[in-house]
């Protein structure tokens, strides 16, 4: 094959794979094998930002996340950082049928600071949205979920 001949595949290919990416799709990583004791096989990453109501971002903020039937992948708590961001990476700790494999989560954020009001002694100013998880293989570049809750907080 001369070179002109597998250039112009190539390049066909790569605006294939750019028109069809959504504005969600994190091309800056592969997924990896995790660390730890247990094989891993995919990964997705849940990303986002908590806002106020005025559109603020807010601190102070916990992030949890299920998956809404059996994953087999790794579900967390994270906190958000002085932006209101968070990103973290589920694993996929069994072998998947055939990619993508989708889960969908319910995210809940929750105000834990103490500058925040609270209903009850015990309760805290939260709310919850389900996004979707797309399990990509390992050694492939990973998508993110990209999620934007609203607390009702002014």
């Amino acid at each position: 094959m001369r070179p002109s001949q597998l250039t112009y595949p190539l390049l066909a290919a790569l605006a294939i794979a750019l028109g069809c990416s959504g504005p969600s799709e994190d091309t800056t990583g592969r997924c990896r094998q995790a660390a730890g004791e247990f094989a891993t096989f995919g990964c997705a990453v849940l990303a986002g930002q908590v806002i106020d109501t005025a559109g603020n971002a807010l601190t102070d903020i916990l992030i949890n996340f299920r998956a809404l039937r059996t994953c087999d992948c790794t579900q967390f708590s994270v906190g958000v950082n002085s932006g209101g961001a968070f990103s973290a990476t589920s694993d996929l700790f069994r072998e998947p049928g055939p990619f993508p494999d989708t889960v969908t989560v319910m995210v809940t954020a929750t105000a834990i600071g103490s500058q925040y009001p609270q209903p009850t002694p015990t309760t805290y100013v939260q709310d919850s949205l389900a996004a979707v998880l797309t399990f990509r293989p390992n050694g492939t570049f990973f998508l993110t979920a990209y999620v934007q809750i609203q607390l009702a907080i002014p």
